[in-house]
């Protein structure tokens, strides 16, 4: 915490900075340990898609029939699977531009509700101010 006082305020306001409310290291910070993590799962990652591409080539060489089929129920799998997000992000966005627009549409009804308060009891300090001077 006392690295912060060397900071800028909107340094010490943003997320990245401020180690208050919702600052997770994880995230944010990344130790030795976390970057052999990082690189090993890269790997292994790519040792796994080097086996699965040459398995499929090798498919491909003896037995072209079953390599086209696995290579069309894979690719109608991706479709499907696109397909699924792009709907479900349209029915999520159509939910979050129907939940902007009701704080919108609240937000105004305080700031009007609160603009009558203000002019009613500016009305009333007047009432009460000209009642006051005509004694």
């Amino acid at each position: 915490m006392g690295e912060q006082s060397n900071l800028s305020p909107s340094q010490i306001n943003s997320a990245y900075f401020s180690h208050t409310d919702g600052y997770d290291p994880l995230v944010y910070e990344n130790t030795p340990g976390n970057w052999f993590k990082i690189i090993g799962m890269m790997i292994i990652f790519y040792i796994f898609q080097g086996f699965h591409w040459w398995a499929n080539f090798e498919l491909g060489i003896h037995n072209s029939t079953t390599s086209t089929y696995y290579n069309l129920i894979i690719f109608a799998s991706a479709v499907f699977v696109i397909a699924i997000m792009l709907i479900l992000g349209a029915r999520v966005n159509k939910q979050k531009l129907c939940h902007e627009f009701y704080l919108e549409k609240i937000s105004e009804e305080n700031q009007r509700q609160k603009d009558e308060r203000a002019k009613a009891e500016n009305k009333a300090a007047q009432e009460a101010k000209a009642a006051a001077t005509k004694i």
